[in-house]
């Protein structure tokens, strides 16, 4: 029975075969004569197979790769290393002449596909600052009063936080002061950089911490017009340093993150430099720390401003040099410098500005000093006339500030020697008296000098 079924599935099975070969059959009949005629040629058709696979190899090979490389950067031994993640999810160490081409490639590779993020440009020059201000806090400051950008280009103020912006009247190094609106109006700079945020994180709400930056930089954009607005990401802390309890790198994360957001909500651009400031633990790196854990180092300023050049605004000039109008910081300005300004340093020209009131004493002193000398001779030889009375004398000593004519102005004075203590009816006969020794008085002087000139030489 088991054998007869099996001889009867194998018999459906051919009849089935058989009515599909039919309907080839049919099909084949029904297709143009020229096509049956190359169909019946194995050799075509074998032909035809080869090409295509050709086609396909040759498709497959021509088109491009994407690059899912990515790198990362460790430190083994005390030496910096990067690392790239291949597309098989391998980590491979790169060469030191690999590592720096690698990374900015990266970047340019991740501003290609946003926009909102400034890319690198290594052909920008320095220029392009001349077309730059700043509105930041502590941190601008310190680029100011360290000698990176013009004190005209900044409106920054210490400890402020985001939330007092709009209220506060700012004062600048040359003692200009502005609010904000004020300041905005006044200049013509073609890119305005937002640098707050990194005071006033702690014990404020995410929620109040985000819609009062965003009615500030509604309010900046507005003033701005047609200019370029830059929302720069806040630069990484130590979480150990003085202020811990203020402000953390968790923190600046998440708020770096909500002003990405929001440059890209506005229409505008995001500048992320903190991710050179960063160590490997996404903290601020040692050699950039001032001190205190919050505040830059004068070197690293340098390394600051190359970032911000070489990741410029697309159409804004470069054209020009550029040009430091340094005015030396005052009061809390001056307070916040743990180091001396590094112009000399800079690579770019600096037109250094001081406090008026330093120039304006120098030519004071030196007037003053100068006629010292000439009172000095007179006092010691206006004891030697003895026709002189004592009182004359010293009536003559009081007025000692300019009396380069010693002898003539004695008897003309007779107003001012009035007031003197008891002898007036002895004055007014002084003047009569003097009018004859005037002239002995200044021979036996010129005697007296001509006779002591010989002796000293």
């Amino acid at each position: 029975m088991i054998f007869r079924g099996r001889c009867d599935t194998i018999k459906n099975m051919s009849k089935s075969g058989k009515r599909l070969k039919g309907k080839f059959k049919k099909l084949y009949r029904r297709l143009p004569e020229a096509i049956r005629k190359y169909l019946d040629n194995k050799y075509a058709v074998a032909s035809a197979i080869l090409l295509v696979i050709i086609f396909i190899v040759v498709l497959i090979v021509l088109t491009p790769k994407r690059d899912d490389t990515k790198a990362e950067e460790a430190t083994v031994g005390g030496d910096k290393v990067i690392y790239i993640i291949d597309e098989m999810g391998n980590r491979v160490a790169v060469s030191s002449e690999e590592d720096d081409e690698l990374v900015m490639q990266n970047q340019i590779e991740t501003s290609k596909e946003d926009p909102t993020i400034l890319a690198y440009n290594a052909n920008t020059r320095e220029g392009y600052m001349n077309n730059c201000i700043f509105l930041g806090d502590s941190r601008t400051v310190a680029m100011v009063s360290y000698g990176y950008i013009s004190d005209e280009n900044a409106l920054a103020k210490i400890g402020i936080a985001h939330t007092a912006v709009e209220s506060t009247t700012f004062t600048q190094n040359s003692g200009s002061r502005y609010t904000l609106s004020d300041y905005l109006k006044a200049r013509k700079e073609q890119v305005i950089y937002v640098c707050y945020g990194v005071n006033g994180m702690n014990g404020i709400s995410h929620e109040k911490y985000e819609s009062t930056y965003t009615k500030l930089v509604d309010k900046i954009i507005s003033l701005a017009g047609e200019r370029n607005v830059v929302l720069m990401s806040i630069w990484p802390v130590d979480d150990n340093g003085r202020y811990r309890n203020t402000v953390k790198n968790e923190w600046i994360d998440y708020y770096n993150d909500f002003l990405y957001r929001l440059a890209v909500e506005k229409g505008i651009y995001y500048l992320d430099v903190s991710s050179v400031l960063k160590d490997e633990n996404g903290g601020m790196k040692s050699e950039y720390d001032s001190g205190d854990g919050l505040h830059y180092s004068s070197s690293s300023y340098k390394y600051i401003l190359d970032y911000i050049i070489h990741h410029p605004v697309p159409g804004v000039s470069d054209e020009g040099d550029f040009v430091v109008h340094y005015v030396k910081p005052q009061g809390e300005y001056k307070d916040i410098m743990t180091e001396d300004a590094v112009m000399p340093q800079t690579s770019f020209t600096l037109d250094m500005v001081f406090p008026t009131v330093v120039p304006t004493q120098i030519p004071e002193v030196t007037e003053k000093v100068t006629p010292t000398p000439e009172i000095t001779p007179a006092v010691t030889e206006v004891p030697e006339a003895t026709a002189i009375p004592t009182p004359v004398i010293t009536a003559v000593v009081t007025p000692t500030p300019k009396p380069t004519p010693e002898v003539t102005s004695l008897p003309e004075p007779t107003e001012e020697v009035t007031p003197t203590p008891e002898p007036t009816p002895e004055v007014t006969s002084a003047p009569e008296a003097t009018s004859l020794p005037e002239e002995t008085k200044e021979e036996s002087i010129e005697q007296e000098t001509s006779a002591e000139v010989p002796s000293g030489e």
